[in-house]
């Protein structure tokens, strides 16, 4: 049996789009919750904790890695998720899949899509995350494809490429000053594809956990509030928890 975590993107996102021309930096982490992985794989066989398509949390890339690593421990799952993501006409890129697998929290850089450096970091700004279901689902492949159109333009190129930037200095920011980057690299790419969704405003602020498209968020509070805030959204009728770092795939017989 496999089991894996999903991932959220805090930061960088779509610059792991294989037609982005320039350097790549992603800074995401593999969670889970109630002492539980979400995804379990055992013989071909799928078994989810979260319900719908188009969650936000990577879920179908991160499924098709586990399928491949149930197959066979030792597969290129990057690779064989990207060659599943063109079959697909999807066209997603290497985020989901890394971002679940390797496990915890991660800086994710590439300057050609083809290696990739992952920087293991240890933040406080996994301290400041609370997940929510906005109770929405959309699918991302539409969103995709108007970044990816948008990819060469020049005003969009800025944006992203200062997402970027922000991504690789993560070590030298606060939780706070972390979190806040977060939310302006997620309002600089709306200001291109909408791609937010209307919830209560709490906290610090929101952003989806993809990089557009799903229906999961993370809520940015200060961590002496994250119990209040799960139980205010929970009152509420939201699904809400604080979510627990996974250390990637785990195997068990």
């Amino acid at each position: 049996m496999v089991k894996l975590p999903v991932r959220i993107d805090l930061l960088g996102g779509w610059s792991d789009q294989l037609c982005w021309p320039h350097k790549a930096a992603v800074v995401n982490v593999a969670v889970g919750w109630d002492g539980k992985y979400p995804l379990e794989i055992k013989d071909g066989q799928v078994s989810s904790l979260v319900k719908g398509i188009g969650t936000g949390l990577g879920i179908s890339s991160i499924i098709q890695a586990g399928l491949a690593l149930d197959r066979n421990p030792n597969a290129d799952y990057v690779k064989e998720v990207l060659d599943w993501e063109e079959k697909e006409g999807t066209r997603g890129g290497w985020q989901d899949q890394i971002g679940a697998v390797e496990g915890g929290l991660k800086l994710l850089v590439s300057e050609n899509h083809k290696e990739i450096e992952i920087h293991r970091l240890n933040h406080s700004i996994v301290d400041y995350l609370v997940l929510f279901d906005t109770g929405i689902r959309r699918a991302a492949k539409s969103i995709g494809d108007q970044v990816r159109r948008l990819i060469g333009v020049r005003a969009f190129d800025k944006a992203l490429k200062g997402n970027v930037e922000t991504a690789l200095k993560v070590n030298e920011m606060s939780g706070r000053e972390f979190a806040e980057s977060c939310l302006s690299g997620w309002d600089r790419l709306n200001d291109f594809v909408e791609m937010d969704v209307t919830v209560p405003v709490i906290g610090i602020g929101h952003k989806l956990c993809g990089a557009g498209g799903g229906g999961y968020g993370v809520y940015f509070v200060e961590p002496n509030e994250r119990q209040q805030v799960v139980a205010k959204l929970n009152a509420m009728g939201v699904w809400a928890r604080t979510p627990q770092v996974l250390q990637g795939v785990c195997y068990e017989n």
